[in-house]
């Protein structure tokens, strides 16, 4: 299969809930499915570099150095969705996905949206809060 033709989507089967320091996957798929370990990717949240996957590894932008992973076991699957811990609520927005294949580049927007508060608690030392997001997105072909 030639990998440049591979598009990208999001898959999720709902939307999720998310707590305040839990972590999410921001989801993002080859499709069809194609290896994307030889592929260079890059995840953005706005301007702001969060990693970079290039020559298998995996280099994290200083803002989200101890918090941001890719599951570079399933790159081979085409999933190349990006890991964030310790969920905060200026995570919520924009992240864009550059998939870098020889010479073509596709995009894609995956954004958090729609955050509300469903439940909040305090407690002592921390606050408890389920948050309500959901996902969406917007291809774009660059080159």
């Amino acid at each position: 299969m030639n990998q440049t033709k591979a598009s990208m989507g999001y898959v999720t089967s709902k939307e999720p809930e998310i707590s305040l320091g839990s972590e999410i996957t921001v989801p993002c798929h080859l499709s069809p499915e194609v290896c994307a370990i030889a592929m260079q990717i890059k995840w953005f949240k706005e301007t702001v570099c969060v990693c970079i996957y290039k020559n298998g590894c995996v280099i994290k932008g200083r803002s989200y150095k101890d918090r941001a992973s890719l599951a570079t076991c399933v790159l081979e699957r085409g999933n190349v969705s990006l890991n964030l811990s310790n969920f905060s609520v200026s995570d919520v927005g924009d992240y864009y996905c550059q998939v870098i294949s020889r010479d073509t580049t596709k995009q894609i927007t995956v954004g958090v949206d729609g955050l509300k508060f469903i439940n909040a608690a305090w407690s002592k030392y921390y606050q408890i809060c389920n948050l309500h997001s959901k996902f969406y997105t917007h291809n774009k072909h660059l080159v």
